[in-house]
């Protein structure tokens, strides 16, 4: 997982003097220091990296139906991202680190982007069947992706992806293999799982921020997407299928997000899990105060007791664009486990 990191970083600092006369020095790399990164470049920009960090800290506070009032409180992610380029952005690399609870690995991937349309993707990484899963974590509206990311989709394989896009992101296409296991080998008998996905655009690729308004009127663009992802489970006969939707609708200071899809197992007598998310969010004041709402549902056929959390509100305090946030938030579970009040407050520094 070092390989690629190590190979741009020796790039950067090799290839560019040896493209300049012995007689000659090499001009100096450009550094950066601020609230978006720790940069370092080569003078023409074809080779660099930077280094960016993620710190999240949690109040939260719950009184569920028969039980007692409960708060708690820690920090929850801790997070460092070291990214590398070479050749103009057509190699890239990426090691991301979470140091909250057992530290680890999350990412370790190289990108491959030899023409402009075309992008190969090697390594650990995200399984990007959804499209909240393509939004940054400091730049979403909530405090977490809703429950659909991780009860239908599989989060992070090591695998390969294809991606195909027109230049301005109206349309996209993507498909990828991965691993069966988040731990390799596991269950080695059980094929590979792939996923496809399909994202039509008319107005061009939305904001990957999930509230781009916090740095002015948004652009209009609406975007519909289906992805549909085959996963095995512990045996190559309980393979798994999952289909999810979504749309995504970002004008001026409004920022929408629909998701909904469902999972059954192939093979045996359907009993499909399904899930449903509906947010919207606006900014009241540019650059610091946002304002949104989300309805979230899901659920298993044959069981009448539908787990629903609604209304989910929050309030966000802006400085420095993301890098700085104070979320607010509360919503009411009415059915199934959990039943009663949950309130939160998050703290994020975005570096």
């Amino acid at each position: 997982m070092r390989v690629p990191a190590g190979l741009l970083l020796f790039s950067l600092l090799v290839l560019p003097s040896a493209a300049v006369g012995a007689d000659e020095p090499p001009p100096p790399p450009v550094v950066k220091v601020g609230w978006r990164s720790l940069s370092i470049d080569s003078a023409t920009g074809d080779f660099g990296v930077a280094v960016t960090g993620l710190v999240q800290a949690e109040v939260g506070l719950t009184a569920e139906v028969q039980d007692e009032v409960g708060l708690s409180g820690d920090v929850t992610r801790v997070r460092s991202v070291l990214r590398a380029h070479g050749f103009g952005h057509r190699v890239s690399g990426q090691l991301q680190f979470e140091f909250i609870g057992t530290p680890r690995v999350l990412d370790a991937r190289l990108d491959l982007h030899p023409v402009p349309f075309l992008l190969v993707t090697l390594g650990q990484q995200i399984v990007p069947v959804t499209r909240a899963w393509s939004i940054p974590l400091g730049t979403l509206a909530f405090r977490a992706r809703s429950p659909l990311n991780t009860t239908l989709a599989p989060g992070r394989r090591f695998g390969a992806r294809l991606a195909v896009a027109d230049p301005e992101g109206r349309v996209s296409m993507e498909v990828g293999v991965f691993a069966p296991d988040a731990t390799p080998g596991l269950h080695p008998a059980a094929p590979p799982m792939a996923y496809a996905r399909w994202v039509g655009a008319p107005w061009g690729a939305p904001s990957a921020s999930e509230v781009p308004g916090i740095q002015g009127a948004a652009a209009g663009r609406i975007a519909l997407g289906l992805g549909a992802l085959l996963s095995p489970g512990d045996t190559a006969s309980q393979e798994v299928v999952s289909v999810i939707g979504d749309l995504t609708v970002q004008v001026g200071p409004l920022s929408g997000l629909v998701e909904g899809g469902f999972k059954t197992r192939l093979g045996a007598p359907p009993s499909p899990v399904w899930s449903a998310s509906a947010a919207l969010t606006t900014v009241l004041v540019r650059d610091r105060l946002t304002v949104g709402g989300r309805l979230l549902a899901e659920g298993r056929k044959g069981v009448p007791e539908t787990t629903l959390l609604t209304p989910e509100v929050v309030v966000g305090l802006y400085a420095l664009q993301h890098h700085l946030r104070l979320l607010a938030s509360y919503g009411y579970r009415v059915r199934g486990e959990g039943a009663g009040h949950h309130a939160l407050l998050q703290a994020q520094v975005a570096l």
